[in-house]
């Protein structure tokens, strides 16, 4: 009955725009959340609040949700912190881009029976590296960017496959977007746009091609555009896709499609 739905917590994956909206709207939900997180910390750490609006859903994940009976005192009382860091180790300050550690009573004190995984993912100081991108704007909300080894460079620009998802999914021919990076001997790295929508003819497809062109920069643009259906995309039990697989098979898609030039 959904005049019992009260509200709606959103996360584990990019949302088009539209999605926020259409909460609200179509389910009459007025409370509405997303949040940031990992098994590790044991679970949601960042979360938005119940009265952000669309745009803050739309690009944010949240603030560090901050204090709890098992604070630390070296946190000020908190059960988490966190910082960025660059590829060189060293701290960003507040709007800088790189990877994200945390620490506290929340994080786990390693993997069980996994000495090597957890002197890989821990530093000397006991900060977890979280694996994620992002940065923190002025008022403390997460902007996350993606996955450290779902970022790629092209001619040693950095693109942010969720960014792209972000800005393609804008298109209102775009059902779903999910971008990967697939090695290339001259640039490095290129751009595959997987891309829902619905059952789109040439003229569309053209359309959205275009569209992309007009609102991403040169080397952001997509190398490849496969028009296919999402629900034949691979995905974990969970309902996340899995990137690693989506990757492969942009490969043999790209080897196919340059197979009949």
């Amino acid at each position: 009955n959904l005049k019992e739905l009260h509200g709606v917590y959103c996360s584990a994956s990019i949302c088009p725009t539209w999605v926020w909206k259409a909460i609200r709207e179509k389910l009459g939900v007025r409370e509405v959340i997303t949040g940031y997180g990992m098994t590790e910390v044991s679970g949601a750490s960042m979360q938005t609040a119940p009265d952000d609006d669309n745009a803050v859903l739309a690009g944010r994940v949240g603030k560090i949700l901050y204090g709890g009976p098992a604070g630390d005192e070296r946190l000020g009382g908190n059960v988490i912190e966190y910082k960025v860091i660059d590829e060189n180790g060293g701290e960003l300050p507040q709007g800088g881009c790189g990877q994200l550690l945390c620490r506290g009573p929340i994080v786990t004190l390693g993997y069980y029976r996994d000495e090597e995984a957890t002197a890989l993912c821990f530093d000397a100081d006991g900060w977890l590296k979280t694996g994620d991108v992002g940065y923190f704007d002025e008022n403390g909300y997460l902007k996350f960017l993606g996955r450290c080894n779902d970022m790629y460079k092209i001619n040693g620009e950095n693109v942010s496959p969720q960014y792209l998802d972000k800005i393609i999914s804008k298109c209102g021919h775009v059902v779903t977007v999910e971008t990967v990076g697939v090695p290339d001997e001259k640039l490095g790295w290129i751009g595959a746009a997987f891309v829902d929508a619905g059952c789109p003819d040439q003229e569309t497809k053209d359309m959205i091609m275009e569209y992309c062109k007009e609102n991403l920069a040169p080397y952001q643009m997509p190398r490849y555009f496969f028009f296919t259906d999402s629900s034949t995309w691979p995905h974990t039990t969970t309902g996340k896709v899995q990137k690693y697989k989506l990757r492969d098979m942009a490969r043999k898609l790209m080897e196919e499609e340059n197979g009949k030039v």
